[in-house]
């Protein structure tokens, strides 16, 4: 009975981001005494501007891993919404048009993908890999392989600019991960994306409209993607293609540090924000010492191995 609430404890312990949390305090404490620099106001902004593009990509694809999909045109969305952006303000429209319309492009792309994948029941690695395809040669087509800048003050003050010395972008990030959290975990559609993604079948059983959730799922994450592609490009004030595709891989790194699964049923946004922070901040601290990069990948990629497989070994136990 004893080692059965111990192992209810552990399990809940690190269901609700108690071990990331802890591991992340341990990181800042070795980094404050470290690296020389990191305990400073400047550098806690940097660390919140930082982190602002890869967690708006992360919550949006929470909400698909949490269906036990996967969407790989998160790679490429951000930079379409912003050659999209950039290209029709460049041709004289106002921005609130070409907002409108670069919004209207990355939706579509979740909608169309979501749609073919519910139609045709092919592994959403496959269509949203297509979908990935088909962004980058359209952002390649409108930027003609080449950077397209742009200057609006009033824009890049709105997404990128600060108040006072805080980032503007941290706030759009905290809208947009209180909004999937809100929709992920407070409501039924969050509740059903759960269910979907727990146990297909069984959701079909229960009434559930399985094919609207999973495209509004979609769609959800190419807006998220959309709004990360809007912040790239306001505070780069150009578009080009490929940028921000490195990414990709962080936000997937981060929704599973944070304790969603691939395998569906489980989404967890805050743990979401959790892993956002805690690769941000080892970034920010090996870069701030001048350990090389390849040193970095190497660590995420063990952080990553770690963590998931000490979740594993908690819940077998």
């Amino acid at each position: 009975m004893e080692n059965s609430n111990i192992k209810r404890l552990g399990q809940g312990f690190f269901a609700h981001g108690g071990f990331i949390v802890l591991v992340t305090a341990a990181v800042f404490l070795l980094f404050s005494v470290t690296a020389n620099g990191f305990l400073t106001a400047k550098n806690f902004f940097t660390i919140l501007r930082s982190m602002s593009i890869v967690t708006v990509l992360a919550a949006g694809i929470t909400f698909v891993l949490t269906l036990g999909e996967i969407d790989l045109s998160i790679q490429t969305l951000p930079a379409l919404a912003a050659s999209v952006l950039c290209v029709l303000m460049n041709k004289g429209m106002p921005v609130a048009a070409a907002f409108v319309i670069s919004f209207a492009v990355c939706a579509g792309f979740g909608f169309i993908s979501g749609l073919i994948i519910v139609k045709t029941k092919l592994p959403s690695i496959i269509i949203t890999l297509a979908a990935n395809m088909i962004a980058n040669g359209l952002s390649y087509i409108l930027t003609k392989q080449r950077a397209v800048v742009f200057s609006n003050k009033a824009f890049t003050n709105l997404f990128a600019g600060n108040i006072g010395r805080f980032p503007v972008m941290f706030l759009w990030m905290a809208v947009f991960v209180l909004l999937g959290y809100i929709l992920l975990q407070k409501t039924k559609f969050g509740r059903n994306i759960a269910f979907i993604g727990d146990n297909r079948e069984a959701a079909e059983f229960a009434g559930i409209h399985i094919r609207h959730t999973i495209v509004a799922a979609f769609v959800l994450c190419s807006v998220f993607s959309f709004m990360a592609g809007i912040l790239g490009c306001a505070q780069s004030s150009n578009a080009v293609s490929g940028m921000l595709s490195e990414n990709m891989m962080t936000a997937i790194a981060v929704t599973l540090i944070g304790g969603t699964t691939m395998a569906g049923g489980k989404g967890n946004m805050p743990g979401t924000i959790l892993g956002a922070f805690f690769l941000t901040l080892i970034t920010n601290g090996f870069l701030i010492m001048g350990i090389a990069q390849w040193v970095l990948y190497l660590v995420n990629g063990v952080i990553i191995l770690a963590t998931l497989s000490f979740r594993y070994m908690l819940q077998r136990k």
